[in-house]
């Protein structure tokens, strides 16, 4: 089977996994996330989607991934999904951040997928001190994603949304790698700093690392916005 298909069968069973009254619930307090980081990527992760179902869920960026011939294709929304969460895992890879839900910035991605994969639940910053097994199983997810990603033989830097907005809507792309990249820079301040590694990689999902100018975002007015 191929790694999309194996990525398939796996979220077939973690999406339809239910409350089970013998699992015992998961304390993530232990991380260190605060309040407030937690809250800033739970804005930025909402923001990433109501521009997902604005801009991206549309026909024309349906009918621009059946033209991809590096991601087998299975459902529109459903491979639509995937490539977002291989845009995200993606870049948790390029800023080397850690998965493990013993982190904060795993905790981010578990708040990223939660929204995703299962949007009939909500996990707020009170609800970390006992997650439910079937929102950590979510966890394991991350491995089929990185599957995926590895089989379509993504550049450090590149990203598949991006590339499909840019074949149908070059402004949307650019407002895709802006939210992108906030989303990205509130999950790198987990320890309190940025390193001059992470925003070179920030700096790159902004540009792109190509020689067409015309993709090229103007960095002044992202970092002079308010939040």
């Amino acid at each position: 089977m191929s790694a999309f298909s194996d990525y398939y069968n796996r979220l077939n069973v973690v999406i339809n996994a239910n409350y089970n009254i013998n699992d015992i619930p998961i304390d993530l307090t232990n991380s260190g996330v605060t309040r407030e980081y937690y809250a800033k990527i739970d804005e930025r992760c909402d923001a990433l989607l109501v521009f997902y179902q604005k801009e991206i869920a549309k026909p024309e960026v349906k009918a621009a991934l059946r033209r991809l011939e590096t991601i087998d294709k299975y459902k529109d929304d459903e491979d639509l999904m995937l490539c977002l969460m291989m845009d995200i895992v993606h870049c948790f890879e390029g800023l080397g951040h850690p998965t493990s839900i013993n982190t904060c910035e795993g905790i981010a991605l578990l708040n990223i997928m939660e929204k995703v994969y299962r949007p009939d639940y909500y996990m707020s910053f009170e609800e970390l001190s006992e997650v439910p097994q079937f929102i950590i199983n979510l966890d394991g997810m991350v491995p089929y994603i990185e599957g995926c990603i590895e089989a379509t033989s993504l550049l450090k830097t590149q990203s598949i949304i991006s590339v499909l907005l840019q074949d149908v809507n070059p402004e949307a792309d650019k407002e895709y790698r802006i939210i992108l990249y906030r989303l990205c820079e509130s999950i790198s301040e987990a320890d309190g700093i940025i390193s001059r590694e992470e925003r070179e990689y920030l700096m790159s999902v902004l540009r792109l690392d190509d020689d067409d100018v015309t993709n090229d975002i103007e960095t002044d007015s992202i970092f002079n916005r308010g939040e």
